[in-house]
């Protein structure tokens, strides 16, 4: 449920299957949110990448409520799968904030007396962006209480506002949707902050 080719999830779910069924070890699973895979763009403008879905068949346009029925019975299918493996904590993870612009185009523009006032997103934008996302994940995850969700905007948003940068200026972004190894251990921080104030 992820930016990785469809064709390896089973795959990968036979594989998890049976190194946590073998394990006596307490384990958990992340699972990572892509708004993109209903939207089929995202707001980048320089972005040139579009998702489409085919069934078996003649080629079609999937409408879309073929899409976020292709999508919920695929997350609802991989969530049945990892729900069912004993001592294991699943957790959904939405995906961080997407910006229209590129971040680190922002270091080149050294004129800006305050880089961290012009490279943000209003954090309005961003849940308009994810409407349609999160409404999906919404309704499936009802069905699923034992599963954890957290959304990276809480560590990355302050003030209804999201930022590509730190307090320190230091860049959290590697491009417009994909956390730096920076932006990453803000986020990990956090998530593990969060998932210590969850029953288990």
């Amino acid at each position: 449920y992820g930016c990785g080719n469809p064709l390896k999830l089973e795959s990968a779910l036979q594989i998890t299957q049976r190194a946590v069924g073998a394990s006596q070890t307490p384990t958990t699973i992340y699972l990572a949110g892509r708004y993109t895979l209903i939207n089929g763009s995202g707001i980048n403008p320089n972005e040139q990448t579009q998702v489409r879905y085919q069934r078996p068949g003649a080629a079609t346009v999937l409408s879309d409520q073929a899409v976020d029925e292709l999508l919920s019975n695929a997350l609802r299918s991989t969530l049945d799968t990892l729900v069912s493996l004993p001592n294991t904590r699943i957790v959904f993870i939405d995906q961080a904030p997407e910006f229209a612009f590129t971040p680190a185009n922002c270091l080149r523009s050294l004129w800006l007396s305050n880089i961290r006032a012009h490279c943000v997103i209003a954090q309005s934008q961003v849940e308009a962006q994810f409407a349609r996302y999160q409404n999906l994940v919404n309704n499936v995850l009802t069905d699923y209480p034992t599963v954890v969700r957290y959304s990276p905007t809480q560590a990355l948003c302050t003030a209804r506002v999201c930022n590509a940068f730190g307090p320190d200026q230091q860049l959290w972004y590697y491009d417009h949707h994909h956390l730096n190894t920076i932006g990453g251990a803000v986020v990990a921080h956090d998530l593990l902050h969060y998932l210590s104030m969850q029953p288990k």
